[in-house]
């Protein structure tokens, strides 16, 4: 296991969801092999069933500055708008 949390340490490879599943391994650890314990009880950063971080508040929409910054305008379907992006210096 070492091997790994040393390669771990230098970034992710894309897997596309496919991982090691080492928050279900923690889970089976902590619940001393009881699989009925919830791999929520031992993620980091739990998310709601609707996807929002409750500690962070996350997503949020971004404000105009941040738009701007990151050149990321939003659209309605049917409704086109352009946003004017600053010219990088």
């Amino acid at each position: 296991m070492k091997h790994l949390l040393d390669a771990l340490s230098y970034g992710a490879p894309p897997h596309g969801g496919f991982a090691v599943g080492l928050d279900r391994y923690i889970a089976l650890l902590a619940a001393e092999g009881d699989p009925s314990l919830p791999v929520r009880e031992v993620i980091a950063f739990p998310k709601s069933k609707e996807g929002k971080d409750l500690m962070s508040k996350a997503p949020v929409i971004p404000n105009q500055e941040q738009l701007e910054r990151y050149g990321v305008r939003f659209e309605e379907e049917g409704k086109t708008e352009k946003i004017p992006v600053p010219a990088h210096s």
